[in-house]
């Protein structure tokens, strides 16, 4: 594992500290903000790992083809519209489908979620918006796309993440080495 790990001198070590900082804040302002707005606690949780993992890519391997702005804002745009039309659909159909069966409700949106990452996935790919953390959202709207103002500081939170990694793209070093055979 530690081999994987490119710090080669002591200013490397410096920045790489640095850097972590910078994650770390980006993300202890996410939180806060999630917390200020989200009464649901599956959304607080899903956009708060979804953050998470999006800004260890950023912030760990900046200049891998998954930390693009591009790819990050494309692909939580992406995830929300999916997640968003997924989750409205259903809430529209499972007071006629599931009157009175709740397995039928559980198991509904349980498919209907896993069908909505398949249709983000695909729409990620075609519209090179490839980033994984993303389809996370797209599953929890799905289930709980209530919360609008949630999705708005989601988006929001992610837009700065990507005008970080592309205004400060110089500054920023990979720390990690990625190889095909891993």
């Amino acid at each position: 594992m530690w081999d994987k790990l490119v710090v080669n001198s002591v200013k490397d070590k410096r920045h790489l500290v640095l850097q972590t900082l910078c994650a770390v804040v980006f993300i202890a302002v996410s939180l806060w903000l999630l917390e200020l707005t989200s009464s649901s606690a599956i959304l607080w949780s899903a956009g708060a790992s979804a953050l998470a993992s999006s800004a260890f890519t950023v912030f760990a391997i900046p200049h891998s083809p998954t930390a693009k702005a591009s790819r990050i804002v494309r692909g939580y745009l992406i995830a929300i519209v999916v997640g968003s039309f997924f989750g409205w659909v259903l809430q529209g159909l499972c007071p006629i489908l599931c009157s009175n069966a709740p397995i039928i409700d559980r198991h509904l949106f349980w498919v209907s979620a896993a069908i909505a990452v398949g249709v983000a996935m695909i729409l990620m790919i075609f519209f090179g918006g490839e980033h994984p953390p993303a389809a996370g959202i797209c599953l929890i709207l799905v289930i709980d796309v209530r919360h609008l103002l949630v999705i708005a500081v989601i988006f929001g939170c992610i837009s700065l993440l990507a005008f970080i990694q592309y205004y400060f793209a110089d500054w920023l070093h990979d720390y990690l080495e990625l190889s095909e055979s891993q």
